[in-house]
């Protein structure tokens, strides 16, 4: 087989270019020859993954699960509700129909496990798609979550959204679901306004190339004969000399799997043996700890938090609990937030706009404040508590609510600790004329003094 053979198998028309001549209407100068040959896949290059393969990527790629099932657990924590923020906070509708949704989604799974495949089908495809069944009465009353493999946009000729196209199973006739019935939470893609960008799309080389490490250090260990004992003598051995060394330390040793611990015979002046120290010439563990990391990296999840070896190298206490506080504040903020945005455009905007009159400024949340990854370390809380009752900022009643304790009688709780030092001048009355004292009328107004 000559080179342009070879060279066309591997790489394709790009790479055939450089052989040709610069008049040749195929050739292209310089870095754009280049530009074509990389993208090409050979054996062992990367690949786009499917969403077939998105979605089972957790099922292969261990840092993939524990990034995903770490997000997923983190959702968990926050059950959502239906309420309306207000300037103290969050006012919960209880009598919300929306309310038993967010329970019992469906009569097959309660709101964990229906979450979890919504933030899992979000983590690994970049959209999670909600089917709403209706009821006699048009009202919802299932949700489910399906993968974003079964289903299919259906677009106009002028790009506009018409409905999606939903797979039932082999042999099955696909389903055609209207937008008002199926809506997506997702994550957008900057260069596709109707795509959607998800945290294992961006990592999927990484991902690859740490499938690509593990498939090869298994490679080593089963194929790779490392040798036992070295026995070297200046004569040549005997073929029996030979075979009764080694039934002896194959007897003594046990037989070794794949060829290793097999007694090694050399003869000879000076003969020696060496073998590569393959695994250590890779930097097996500083590649394991970038693919880690980046992956861990797409996915906003410190390492640490999943004991992984890059994390836990240079990991302490405080370490730790700045991750968490960080992975809290971050991460798994944006998620609720996400995931409150769609659920409320999804199960109230959209139903509201069906019915006049219906529309409310209310919202599903995900209540936050008995979270304890973003609650305030317990002595720091005190502390501050202190520092604002000290200062005359907050009431005794409002300290103790900060630390957790039970509001006091209105008596004793509801007042302020002022210093007798300290005199109270209304902000009208600073920089004003002091008025002269009245003079003394009583009793001793003449005395001399």
């Amino acid at each position: 087989m000559g080179i342009r053979q070879v060279l066309g198998r591997s790489f394709g028309r790009a790479a055939l270019s450089l052989l040709r001549g610069k008049d040749d209407p195929l050739a292209t100068p310089g870095w754009s020859v280049m530009e074509g040959v990389l993208p090409q896949s050979s054996s062992g290059a990367f690949t786009s993954l499917s969403v077939q393969q998105q979605e089972t990527a957790a099922r292969n790629a261990v840092v993939v699960y524990l990034c995903v099932k770490k997000l997923c657990e983190t959702a968990n924590e926050s059950p959502p509700r239906v309420g309306l923020e207000g300037p103290r906070g969050w006012e919960d509708d209880s009598e919300h129909p929306v309310n038993a949704l967010l329970r019992a989604p469906n009569l097959d799974m309660d709101w964990a496990t229906f979450e979890y495949h919504l933030v899992a089908h979000l983590q690994l495809t970049g959209a999670a798609y909600c089917w709403k069944w209706r009821g006699p009465n048009l009202d919802v009353n299932a949700l489910w979550p399906i993968p974003t493999s079964w289903v299919r946009p259906l677009y106009s000729p002028d790009s506009k959204l018409l409905g999606y196209s939903l797979w039932q199973g082999e042999q099955k006739p696909r389903l055609t679901i209207s937008t008002a019935d199926l809506f997506r939470i997702y994550y957008p893609d900057p260069a596709d306004l109707r795509g959607q960008l998800g945290p294992l799309q961006a990592a999927s080389r990484t991902v690859q190339l740490d499938t690509a490490r593990e498939d090869f250090m298994g490679e080593v260990l089963a194929n790779w004969p490392v040798t036992g004992p070295v026995f070297t003598q200046s004569e040549e051995w005997g073929e029996d000399q030979r075979k009764d060394f080694e039934k002896r330390i194959m007897r003594a040793l046990g037989p070794g799997s794949g060829g290793r611990g097999r007694p090694l015979f050399l003869s000879g002046e000076g003969a020696k043996v060496s073998a590569p120290e393959m695994l250590k010439d890779l930097d097996w563990p500083g590649l394991s700890s970038l693919t880690e990391t980046r992956v861990c990296a797409a996915f906003g999840v410190p390492p640490i938090l999943l004991n992984l070896r890059s994390g836990l190298e240079r990991s302490t206490y405080s370490n730790f609990a700045e991750c968490v506080r960080s992975f809290y504040a971050g991460t798994a903020s944006a998620l609720w937030q996400k995931l409150d945005a769609g659920l409320t455009r999804g199960l109230l905007r959209y139903e509201e706009s069906l019915i006049a009159g219906a529309a409310t400024e209310l919202e599903i949340y995900h209540e936050t404040a008995e979270v304890r990854g973003l609650r305030e370390d317990a002595n720091t809380a005190s502390e501050r508590a202190a520092r604002l009752f000290a200062g005359s900022a907050i009431s005794r009643n409002e300290a103790r609510a900060m630390v957790g304790l039970e509001a006091l009688p209105p008596e004793q709780g509801d007042v302020y600790l002022v210093p007798v030092s300290v005199v109270e001048v209304p902000a009208a009355q600073i920089g004003a004329a002091i008025p002269p004292a009245p003079p003394d009328t009583g009793a001793n107004a003449n005395a001399v003094l």
